[in-house]
């Protein structure tokens, strides 16, 4: 069965235009052929422009102009639908006054909501005279005493997306033709609107998409736990333009969760705050994968410990979201809005994919840092067994020279005394000779070089300056060879410990270091011209410091894949090569 409405277009396209006087055919009159032919004409201009038009605001605009130019309505209300609360709500209104607007609204609350019953049955309301209507309050019907109501909905994919009520003096004749007409204009505004909130609903997604790929990438690009924390702060406040952003992390031993990172202006105050995992509390709530939003009320306030008295007014509403990976609870990363905000489902959404990609982020930042802390106490080790080797028995050694030099000199043999006293100044020469170069060494170990290479060529120079030692360094593609600071440190450490061998027990003139790439490998080899040994008697249970010298090299080898191997002949000098894999390069 054909609309009304489409009869009405089939009568005006069956028509010729009247001229010299004419009728229109089928009886119908001059005036009224002149509205309906005026009517199609504003739903042919009002369709061709609102397709073009992909933005909300700019499409309102142009249909208040329709109605009030057009039409001669002297006062329009706009209500679209809110998707998050299936509500109607108001979006643009022409010519009424604010007050006027707040009445309406209450109107609406207290039962008496026309855009919903509208919405409800799909179709048009008129009222010809709002003074005769009780279901108008008082204030209303004083004010429009001779005024009309009409409304109608905005429609697309059977949804009604929209109602725009008129309010106006003068009623025209409102036949059938005219509800028809505004209820097409309606359907045409309604596709118009409901094409703009998808194209922008797609732009936001896309925006969202590189936002969060582009924070992603900050936030991985540090292992520094504390810079990975900072990160997601600023990137959930930027993510959800709140004033400010936090992360905590979840404390088992003391069950609470503690703010580590507060982004945002004089949001600092809120670092080292704790939220207790109290029963039906909001942190134990987190703690079970539940997502928690909301004003900033007592109930909340008296879920953290609040030792500083930070004043919980000037903040207001807030949303918080668990860091989950299976079972295991991570903390949380929350933003929190000076102003009322209602934070809805696409908040809650967006807040939960930077999460997805937080919780890895700070993973590996925890465990780098796990790491760091072992590879330093790994380091103490070494450090103290080297500090045993030469440092502890050196001085043992010292002490029982002195022992016997005062012996000596006790018992008046003065030649003896002389000896042991000669030892103790050899002694005490080398050991300050060693104590020297550990301190060199260790100020010259710098995990945070960029450029390993060039601070190994410093180092060397320094070295030869201090200790007179010969040393020739070479290497093929200098610039693409570049490793990690950890990487870095071991190696430069490798070599450190090599030329302290070479001093020690070589008496070597001169050092060759080489380094190259050679099948996927990164060799490096360090040669001396000195006395050599029997590295079959180093590896059967030998105790001595260059046996022990040799095995700390082993370890830091060993430390970053690698293989040590040593070729030596007593009276042929030593040549100890260095083996790591190409992975390592940056």
């Amino acid at each position: 069965m054909q609309s009304k409405s489409t009869i009405i277009t089939e009568n005006l396209k069956s028509q010729k235009k009247p001229s010299n006087g004419d009728k229109p055919l089928s009886g119908i009159s001059l005036s009224h052929w002149k509205k309906e032919k005026n009517r199609l004409e504003i739903l042919n201009e009002v369709g061709l422009a609102v397709t073009q038009m992909l933005d909300v605001d700019q499409i309102l605009e142009y249909t208040e102009s329709v109605l009030v130019r057009r039409l001669g309505i002297a006062e329009c209300l706009i209500y679209l639908r809110d998707e998050e609360t299936e509500n109607y709500k108001m979006w643009h209104s022409y010519g009424i006054e604010d007050r006027m607007t707040q009445e309406i609204e209450m109107n609406r609350q207290a039962g008496m909501d026309f855009v919903q019953e509208i919405a409800n049955t799909r179709k048009a309301m008129i009222v010809p005279k709002i003074n005769d209507d009780k279901r108008f309050n008082l204030e209303m019907r004083n004010k429009y005493r001779d005024h009309y109501y009409f409304g109608f909905p905005l429609i697309s994919r059977t949804m009604v997306i929209g109602v725009i009520e008129l309010i106006s003096p003068s009623l025209p004749n409102y036949e059938s033709e005219n509800i028809y007409f505004l209820e097409s204009l309606g359907h045409e505004i309604g596709v118009a609107i409901d094409n703009a909130f998808l194209v922008a609903k797609a732009n936001k997604q896309q925006d969202d998409a590189m936002t969060l790929y582009q924070l992603g990438t900050r936030i991985s690009s540090s292992l520094i736990l504390s810079e990975v924390l900072e990160a997601v702060a600023d990137s959930a406040r930027a993510l959800l333009k709140t004033e400010i952003g936090v992360v905590g992390l979840y404390q088992e031993s003391c069950q609470n969760i503690k703010i580590w990172s507060a982004s945002g202006e004089d949001a600092r105050k809120l670092e080292g705050l704790t939220i207790n995992l109290e029963e039906n509390g909001f942190g134990s709530k987190l703690y079970a994968h539940e997502t928690i939003s909301g004003r900033i009320s007592q109930q909340y306030k008296h879920s953290s410990s609040n030792e500083r008295n930070i004043d919980f007014k000037e903040f207001d509403s807030f949303l918080a979201i668990p860091l989950h990976l299976g079972e295991i609870f991570l903390g949380i990363i929350g933003v929190i809005s000076r102003k009322f905000r209602n934070f809805n489902t696409s908040d809650t959404q967006l807040l939960k994919q930077l999460g997805y990609q937080v919780f890895v982020a700070i993973e590996n930042a925890r465990l780098h840092q796990q790491l760091r802390y072992g590879a330093a106490l790994e380091e103490q080790n070494r450090l103290a067994r080297e500090l045993h080797d030469n440092l502890a028995q050196a001085m043992g050694y010292i002490k029982i020279k002195s022992i016997m030099a005062h012996d000596m000199l006790v018992k008046q043999d003065i030649e003896k005394a002389r000896s042991h006293l000669g030892e103790l100044i050899n002694t005490t020469n080398v050991l300050y000779t060693d104590i020297r170069e550990a301190i060199f060494n260790l100020r010259n170990t710098d995990s945070d070089h960029g450029d390993f290479f060039s601070a190994l060529q410093e180092y060397l120079t320094e070295y030869q300056q201090y200790y007179g030692l010969e040393v020739r360094f070479t290497m093929d593609d200098s610039s693409s060879l570049e490793f990690s600071p950890e990487v870095a440190n071991q190696l430069m450490r490798i070599v450190q410990e090599a030329l302290s061998n070479v001093r020690r027990h070589a008496c070597a003139q001169k050092v060759w270091i080489q380094c190259w790439q050679d099948q996927g490998e990164i060799k490096i080899s360090i040669a001396d011209d000195g006395s050599g040994f029997d590295p079959q008697e180093i590896s059967t249970g030998d105790t001595s410091k260059q046996s022990f010298g040799l095995q700390i090299m082993r370890e830091r080898v060993q430390y970053i894949n690698g293989e040590l191997k040593i070729d030596s002949e007593p009276g042929k000098g030593t040549k100890i090569l260095i083996q790591i894999p190409s992975i390592y390069i940056r």
